[in-house]
């Protein structure tokens, strides 16, 4: 345990994987807009590979987070265990939701999906990613306190 005037730092590591994820949400909804506004759209195959491109992403970024939330759970703290089995929730139910949109997006029942939908998806996935990051530092760092 840190003492008081000490202040965790989470990995570089981590930060970077974050900073990619955020850009590629920012990248999707970029390009949602401008699709949308040129009228070419929608573009549901190269917005279907962004959202894949994505999942890679928090894959990969899961995977990071596994190894720092191993060691937290070392501690045995049952408050720090119990956000640590809430974050590993919210990952599967990311996860889970992102690719139900990627099958959503590849599916043939066109008439299912409406381009603007799409962009209130892509909003609600930000959000919630942000939310999700928040989580996962207060974790690591009250941990740390």
């Amino acid at each position: 345990m840190n003492n008081s005037n000490q202040q965790y730092v989470i990995p570089a590591r981590i930060q970077e994987e974050w900073h990619e994820i955020l850009q590629a949400i920012q990248d999707m909804d970029q390009f949602w807009s401008e699709v949308d506004q040129l009228g070419r759209g929608p573009k549901w195959e190269e917005l279907e590979t962004r959202m894949c491109e994505l999942r890679r992403l928090l894959v990969e970024h899961y995977q990071s987070e596994e190894q720092n939330l191993r060691q937290l759970e070392k501690t045995n703290r049952t408050a720090l265990l119990q956000r640590i089995r809430q974050l590993r929730e919210q990952n599967s139910e990311i996860l889970q939701r992102l690719s139900a949109d990627i099958a959503l997006l590849s599916s043939q029942d066109r008439h299912l999906r409406c381009w603007g939908d799409v962009h209130s998806e892509i909003n609600t996935l930000g959000e919630r990613l942000k939310a999700y990051e928040s989580t996962e530092q207060n974790i690591m760092v009250k941990s740390e306190e």
